[in-house]
């Protein structure tokens, strides 16, 4: 939606987008490859400089059947024997290490999936529930399956989408124009990242 947006107001501008894994990400900005990245708040990096766009409250995500389903929060450990559907990505990995860590819980991972999608279609399924940090635009999955949401009881830390750039280099105008869009546009939609 933001790009559709962007390029609507700026038809004469080319958006060259790459859809990669972190460290890639980083790596391309720091080699100046991209001069812009958005990702999740990242360690320090040498030559990185961060933006924050917004900050998100991560959640559960149940099956519709689950028997926690009704309820509107819910306590990591009530579910520490459930099974967990682990969003298994370098960056969530160390996140979510470190939210059961704060509870002092571990988590009964069942399943671990690169894909959000696939996360939603086995929590959906009844395989587990899952903690995801974005907002999802349904909560009903390709088969028809339905999921809820319920927020974390116990105090989590939260999670900054933020945008990269290189420090050493200066962004092109353009550039410069796209991440003062992007603060704009993560702002006007900074209620839909908290339940």
């Amino acid at each position: 939606e933001i790009l559709a947006k962007f390029r609507n107001l700026h038809p004469e501008v080319t958006i060259q987008f790459r859809d990669v894994a972190q460290e890639e990400l980083v790596e391309g900005v720091r080699l100046g490859e991209f001069e812009l990245g958005v990702t999740y708040d990242l360690l320090p990096e040498d030559n990185i400089t961060l933006t924050t766009l917004v900050q998100t409250v991560p959640y559960l995500l149940l099956s519709a059947d689950h028997r926690f389903a009704g309820q509107k929060e819910i306590t990591l450990h009530s579910l520490e024997n459930d099974p967990c559907v682990l969003p298994d990505l370098t960056i969530s990995r160390r996140y979510f290490k470190s939210l059961f860590d704060a509870v002092q819980i571990t988590p009964n991972i069942c399943f671990r999936t690169t894909t959000i999608e696939a996360a939603r279609s086995f929590v959906a399924n009844g395989l587990g529930y899952s903690i995801l940090t974005q907002p999802i635009p349904s909560l009903e999955v390709f088969d028809g399956k339905r999921l809820v949401r319920a927020r974390i009881a116990e105090p989590v830390p939260p999670v900054r989408i933020v945008c990269i750039q290189n420090s050493d280099l200066q962004l092109r105008p353009v550039a410069e124009a796209f991440k003062t869009f992007l603060q704009a546009e993560f702002s006007k939609k900074s209620g839909d990242f908290g339940l």
